[in-house]
């Protein structure tokens, strides 16, 4: 998953919400969950560098 893929996300969280495809409870969980993995992929990408 590239950086703008978990803004993507995040983007497709929201409109399903909008659209009443999920309720509130699960697009928190959705939506927490991907800026967990956003902050994680960040973290990855920048040890790469550094190190390499």
């Amino acid at each position: 998953m590239e950086r703008g893929d978990g803004s993507e996300l995040r983007t497709q969280l929201y409109l399903a919400k909008e659209i009443e495809i999920l309720d509130k409870e699960i697009f928190d969980e959705l939506l927490e969950l991907t800026r967990k993995i956003s902050a994680m992929l960040y973290k990855l990408i920048k040890t790469r560098k550094e190190k390499f």
